[in-house]
Order: C-alpha cells, then structure tokens, then sequence
C-alpha cells in the first residue's frame, strides 16, 4: 500500500508542487513501486481541483507508470461538512482507494 496525501502547495529543492500540475508526476511514481494487486491511496484536498480532474490525474499517473487500476473506493467530505449548492469548491476533501496491477 502506498498513501500519496501532498500538501496543496510546497516547495522542494527550489521546485514548487501544487496539486493541480504535478499530482500525475505523482501518482506515477508511487504507483511505479506497488507490486500488482497492491493499494493506491490518494487524496487531494486542494479546492480548485475537482473530484473529476483528480480521478483523470490518477488515472493518467497510472498509465505514466504502464499501470491499471480499479477504484475501490472514492470519498469526499463527510455529512456533517455541508457544501452551499454552486460552491464547487467547497467540496475540496478527495479520496480514492485504487487496487493497481
């Protein structure tokens, strides 16, 4: 199993990460050391990428490493977090379970 939970913004060497550009590079380096049959946990919660931008990063991240995965289990906020209708970003908590092969 490999969790993969950036911060929204870092710096690193001089290089600055932010979810949005960088979370392929990613997920295809974390999913590149998962033997087959083993667990990509991601989760993002930067507000400006949505759910659907974040699966289609994981899922190229995937395919940068020559993987495929299953989505186990996807999630965002829980009940008691409510989100104003037409505030997309409120909805910034994202999570998938991936079994990867």
């Amino acid at each position: 199993m490999v969790v993969v939970d950036p911060p929204t913004f870092s710096t690193t060497k001089g290089r600055v990460f932010t979810a949005s550009k960088d979370y392929v590079e990613l997920v295809g380096a974390a999913a590149s050391v998962l033997e087959p049959g083993g667990i990509l946990c991601a989760a993002s919660n930067a507000a400006k990428l949505s759910f659907a931008d974040f699966e289609r990063a994981v899922g190229r991240g995937l395919a940068t490493a020559g993987r495929e995965g299953l989505v186990l289990k996807h999630l965002g906020l829980p009940p008691d977090y409510p989100v104003l209708p037409g505030f997309e970003e409120g909805r910034y908590l994202k999570f998938l379970g991936v079994v990867v092969w």
